[in-house]
């Protein structure tokens, strides 16, 4: 077991303690600023308080504030307390010159006044002194209250997080749910709005129904007067007196309404419904052929467009040439009818009726049928002749179109099941093709799962064979496994942490320089090697930007120039260590304390603690205590160390703390050359394991020696049963 505070506390306070404030003031032993923050970290019993975490020194900028106030107001006293020792001090000074010169007239009387004089300053400086120390307590108390509000506020924010996610994936999902249940009810909406406007609409179907009705009847009708006709020209061909025209135009007539009679008896196609049309019209969009498909009907719409306006030239010029036969037939009309009158007036004979009644051919009749191919044929022969033939070419070019118009609908619908059947073509070519692909990789998945089962078996085999193999092996290992243990922890154990290492020294110090904003004029220092990284460090501090040195930074010799700390840490020792020699030796001649590792870290986890208050107390007494005048020519400065570090300017000497960049302080914490010293004296798994055990069995912590020998004989049976 190493005394790491003790020797902390040493190198701390013993390279400048016992100094004049005039050498402090003359830049030799200026290492008593380091005083400040490592006084600081012992009083809250954190050592590491000085290390720079901006996020903890902005936390603190409020409970700072208010000891600033409080500062303020020590200052202000203490100026006035520096007023009242320089008057004093003239006095004292005008008393000892009239002492030199009336040395036998003043007797003890200027000693007995000067004597009360210093009682008076001395009680009022031991009053700062100890509202000093009150201030530094009420500092310490409250920032630990602050890291403490800070930690449940943490954890607290971490809760509420976790209840944030979990409450955001209730909400998401309850707006999916809302959102599906909008989507439904607009679309019941829909439908609603749709069944209305079906139920509106149907006032104006009945009528469209009605309509139709009589269509169909006036049609019926129609068809009557047209089989009524064809029955008078069947009559009409059985005449003897019926000319060759007119029995070639009813032959015409009659073959074209057998024509058209067959063409009607024929069932109509249903029409496509109209969910099934939407789907064929998607899967004509969706289909690999539908371009081609649209194509090849917009080619065949194009060519009968070019047959239909041929047809309406034709038809034009038969409407011209009939518009010039009809005048010719009113103009003959007109002839006749007045040569009629003539005859009848006349009474002429039947044969000259007959003629009358037989014209021959005009010229534009001659023409008109060789080019239309069809006889053509009086219309003074019957009367209502012109009624008919518009009825029946009316009723012939509404049944064209509706011919026409099923056409396309079995042209469209046969270039789509083209299209269709060639894509269902490709489809089955590739769903054969696929087929074969996963047929073959099914045979390849069998192989290698045969493959694998058999690799499997092998491995299964030599590592069953393996394993009994390391299991005798393992045997063997476990006794060495057990010896090299306590090896390994007794070189961690040495390997722990301990004030002799440079850095933990080096840790102190910057601790100290980042606490006080700066770091001293000069170092002095012995020759030890624990002080090799702060000599490095102060160096680094204070070179300037080219590198270079305009005044000496370190002041080293030998430690027993500073005779005053070496006396004080000497009695130390004297009055204090030799209890903890003597404490120790006893556990170890009763059995109590064998030299182990896990002995080792229960001593550091019961005693370190309370050697460190002691420590502490050891401290604040050098730091308080009252440094008398010296003789043989050395500086009449006296007083106590705190106070001359913390108001120089009472004693006429002058701070030296020179300012730092905190870029060179941040390259040193990231090159790692100091260790910091943690709160836990021990190893971190038997300090976890000691506070498990403390809590379980209800053991109190320990605050005095007796206190830690008690916790140290009970704890120790504990985790010697948990670690055998």
């Amino acid at each position: 077991m190493s005394l790491q505070p003790v020797i902390a506390v040493e190198l701390r306070e013993g390279s400048c303690l016992g100094e004049t404030p005039s050498q402090r003031g003359g830049g030799e032993g200026v290492l008593l600023e380091i005083i400040q923050g490592a006084y600081f970290a012992l009083a809250s019993g954190n050592p590491n308080e000085g290390f720079p975490q901006t996020d903890q020194l902005k936390m603190k900028d409020q409970s700072l504030r208010k000891v600033e106030q409080e500062m303020d107001s020590l200052t202000f006293r203490n100026q006035q307390l520096a007023k009242r020792v320089e008057l004093l001090q003239e006095e004292l000074s005008v008393c000892d010159t009239k002492g030199k010169k009336n040395k036998h007239k003043i007797g003890d009387s200027p000693s007995q006044h000067n004597h009360q004089h210093q009682s008076v300053i001395n009680e009022d400086l031991q009053k700062k002194i100890e509202e000093n120390e009150r201030l530094h307590i009420q500092y310490a108390e409250a920032d630990e209250r602050h890291r403490l509000l800070e930690n449940q506020l943490r954890e607290r924010l971490d809760v509420l997080e976790k209840e944030t996610a979990q409450h955001q994936a209730i909400v998401d999902g309850l707006t999916q749910k809302y959102m599906e249940t909008i989507e439904r009810l607009q679309n019941d909406k829909a439908r609603l709005e749709f069944s209305q406007y079906l139920h509106e609409n149907a006032a104006y179907v009945r009528p469209l129904e009605e309509g139709m009705l009589q269509l169909f009847e006036t049609i019926t009708e129609e068809t009557v007067t047209t089989l009524h006709y064809t029955q008078k020209a069947a009559l009409e061909q059985e005449l003897p007196t019926l000319t060759q025209k007119l029995k070639t135009t009813n032959e015409c007539i009659l073959s074209s309404l057998v024509s058209l009679t067959n063409v009607t008896g024929k069932p109509r196609p249903e029409s496509v419904p109209y969910e099934e049309a939407l789907a064929n019209q998607r899967v004509l969009l969706s289909s690999a052929e539908s371009r081609e498909g649209l194509a090849l009907q917009v080619q065949q719409s194009q060519e009968k467009i070019a047959k239909l306006d041929q047809e309406k030239e034709h038809w034009m010029l038969e409407a011209q040439l009939a518009k010039i036969k009809l005048e010719k037939e009113n103009q003959r009309v007109s002839d006749l009818e007045s040569q009629l009158i003539g005859v009848i007036s006349r009474q002429p004979s039947p044969i000259l009726q007959e003629n009358l009644s037989i014209q021959p051919k005009t010229p534009e009749e001659e023409e008109v049928e060789r080019n239309t191919g069809q006889p053509v044929r009086s219309e003074s022969l019957v009367p209502d002749e012109e009624c008919r033939e518009q009825l029946i070419k009316n009723h012939y070019m509404a049944r064209v179109a509706d011919l026409t118009s099923q056409l396309q609908v079995a042209d469209s619908k046969a270039v789509h099941f083209y299209a269709e059947c060639r894509a269902l073509a490709k489809r089955l070519t590739l769903a054969e093709k696929s087929r074969e692909s996963l047929t073959k990789g099914m045979k390849d998945a069998n192989q290698n799962i045969s493959h694998l089962q058999d690799e499997l078996t092998t491995t299964k085999r030599s590592y069953e064979d393996q394993l009994s193999m390391m299991s005798d092996h393992l045997c063997s290992m476990n006794e060495t496994l057990t010896k090299q243990r306590e090896e390994i922890d007794t070189l961690k154990l040495v390997n722990k942490v301990t004030n002799s290492k440079p850095e933990v020294v080096a840790g102190y110090f910057i601790s100290a320089v980042i606490e006080l904003g700066g770091c001293p004029k000069i170092i002095r220092s012995d020759l030890g090697t624990e002080n090799v990284h702060v000599n490095r460090l102060q160096r680094f501090l204070r070179e300037d930007e080219n590198g270079t040195l305009s005044e000496p930074a370190i002041l080293q010799g030998r430690s027993t120039a500073n005779q005053r700390i070496e006396w004080w840490w000497g009695f130390y020792r004297r009055q204090n260590v030799d209890y903890w020699r003597d404490l120790f030796l006893e556990f170890q001649s009763v059995g109590d304390f064998n030299g182990h590792v896990v002995d080792k870290g229960l001593i550091q986890f019961c005693f370190l603690d309370v050697i460190q208050r002691e420590l502490d107390t050891v401290v604040r007494m050098w730091n308080n205590h009252r440094i008398r005048p010296g003789g043989s020519g050395r500086d009449l400065f006296h007083g106590r160390p705190f106070l001359m570090y913390q108001a120089p300017e009472l004693y006429q000497a002058q701070d030296y703390l020179h300012p730092v960049d905190y870029d060179k302080l941040d390259i040193i914490v990231e090159e790692g050359v100091c260790i910091w010293k943690t709160g836990i004296p021990c190893d971190p798994d038997l300090h976890e394991l000691c506070v498990l055990l403390m809590e379980e069995h209800h053991l109190e912590s320990s605050y005095t020696a007796l206190e830690a020998a008690r916790l140290y004989r009970e704890l120790r049976p504990l985790v010697r049963e948990i670690l055998s």
